[in-house]
Order: C-alpha cells, then sequence, then structure tokens
C-alpha cells in the first residue's frame, strides 16, 4: 500500500476540545520522536513525512489515524501507548460533569456486576451476602447510568460540556 493511499484523519463537525486535540498531538510528536524521527516514523506506519508533519501540527488539523498510532505504539511500547491514553484521558476524566467520567463509571460498575455474578454464580449457591452484593453494585450502576443520561439529555437540550 503505498504512502498516499492513506490519508490522515480530519476532526470532525462535532470536534473535541482544542485542548484535546494539542495534547493528542503533542503525544504523537513523542511517539514519532520515540520512532527516531519523522523519516523513520513515515517509513514504520506508511505515511509521507509531510502527513505526519501535519499530524503533530498544532496548526492543522489532521489526526494521526488508528493504524498509524498502532504502528508507531509498536515501536515505543505498550507503556508509551498507556501513557498517551492516560495523559490524554486523566484531567478530562477527572471532571465530575465529564462525559468520559460517566461512561468509565458505567463500564466499570458494569464489569464489576459481572464479575460479582460470575462468582456468586459458579458454585450454584448465592449466598446473602453475594445477593446484596451485587444488589449494591446494580443501584451503583443506575446511578453512574443516571450521570450519563444526565449528560446525554443535556446534549440534546443544546448544553454542551
Amino acid at each position: 500500500m503505498s504512502a498516499r493511499a492513506i490519508k490522515p484523519r480530519r476532526l470532525p463537525a462535532a470536534a473535541p476540545s482544542r485542548a484535546l486535540v494539542l495534547r493528542y498531538k503533542a503525544a504523537t510528536r513523542r511517539m514519532i520522536d520515540a520512532a527516531g524521527d519523522l523519516d523513520g516514523a513515515a517509513a514504520l506506519c506508511g505515511l509521507s513525512r509531510s502527513q505526519l508533519s501535519r499530524c503533530q501540527s498544532p496548526h492543522d488539523p489532521d489526526l494521526l489515524p488508528p493504524h498509524a498510532l498502532l504502528l508507531l505504539a509498536s515501536t515505543t511500547g505498550a507503556d508509551g501507548m498507556a501513557e498517551m491514553f492516560r495523559d490524554l484521558a486523566t484531567p478530562v476524566a477527572d471532571r465530575a460533569d465529564s462525559p468520559f467520567a460517566a461512561a468509565a463509571s458505567v463500564l466499570s460498575e458494569s464489569a464489576e456486576a459481572i464479575h460479582l455474578l460470575g462468582q456468586a454464580m459458579a458454585d450454584g449457591v448465592m449466598t446473602g451476602r453475594e445477593q446484596a452484593e451485587i444488589r449494591e453494585t446494580f443501584a451503583d450502576l443506575r446511578h453512574a447510568l443516571a450521570a450519563l443520561d444526565a449528560y446525554f439529555d443535556g446534549l440534546s437540550h443544546g448544553r454542551s460540556r
């Protein structure tokens, strides 16, 4: 596949915040640096040098495509990719009104509920203690879903966060 066949992503109409985009671009620069330089990163991920340059530039709307991100991550190692996503998510997820925090909470509570149900059902007997833990987890899940629903309701009424 030629380098010209792969196009960098452009920001959608409902774009993420400028701060988040700049942090993504900074993380892109760190991954390119970890690959050596623009030429080395371009050879690794199949984009041209100029495409990669645009993807890391704060003045250009192009974003690094997912396939290129994964290929660069293979050079920087799993820790580099995990660090990038942690860096991108932490400040936004720390906000109580964040959709990311609400969605993460739903996912976390869902995983906990599934885990508890699996443990309780493994031996074929569900104790009163296990039932109480499961009910508490489902209550937490309902609260997390309500927070996410409230966020979506705010969006549908023209309020963005």
